[in-house]
Parts: structure tokens; sequence; C-alpha cells
């Protein structure tokens, strides 16, 4: 995800990773209560103090991607399936023309 918003030049978002395995945040941050990883949490630019957002959604980029976009201090447009490089796009559109190709195939088979 962080590698797409780079890609797409927002210069108001900054991605951060932090690797818990040998360091863990400043406890008074309170990062650390949900119990469970990956954490991914929102620090307003505005203001870092608590509370802060916290992702609890399915663990795609795309989904990701519109959390961040929904909960960003500082508003900034996504293209339409933002997950995806421009290059793939076209392949993506095709899968899924395919797949509801297929699926129309096999209702309609069910109807008979």
């Amino acid at each position: 995800m962080a590698e797409r918003f780079h890609d797409l030049n927002i210069p108001t978002l900054l991605i951060a990773r932090m690797d818990v395995t040998d360091e863990a945040p400043p406890a008074d941050l309170n990062l650390m209560s949900t119990g469970s990883l990956p954490i991914v949490v929102m620090l307003s630019a505005d203001d870092k103090r608590p509370p802060w957002t916290f992702y609890s959604g399915v663990g795609k980029i795309q989904p990701l991607m519109k959390w961040v976009q929904e909960h960003s201090s500082r508003r900034f447009e996504l293209p339409d399936l933002p997950h995806l490089k421009e290059s793939d796009k076209d392949l993506y559109r095709k899968q899924v023309r395919v797949y509801l190709r297929t699926f129309l195939v096999y209702w309609e088979g069910k109807g008979s």
C-alpha cells in the first residue's frame, strides 16, 4: 500500500512502518492495546495526540487505501482502482469480464 501511495505522489501523506519484533512503540502511546498484529493506525497531520483511528477492515490494499483517504485530515483524491498501476488496470478489467461471463453461463445453466 505504501508503494502505491508513493506512486500516486500524494505529498500530504506519510506512510511509516515499525517492526515491533525487537522494539515496541513508546508505551505511553498505547498502540499495542488492540492485541493482534498487524496494526494500522492513523495519526492526523493536524493533531498527533490520541484518540487515534485504528483500521479494522479487510486486509486488502484497495479498502486500506480508501480508509486512509476517508480518515485523512488533509483531503486528496484517489483514481479508480487506486491499488492498481495503469498497466494492470486493463488486465484487471479483462479478468472481471471473464469472471462475469463464466458466472452468467453457470447461472443460466442452473435455470434450465
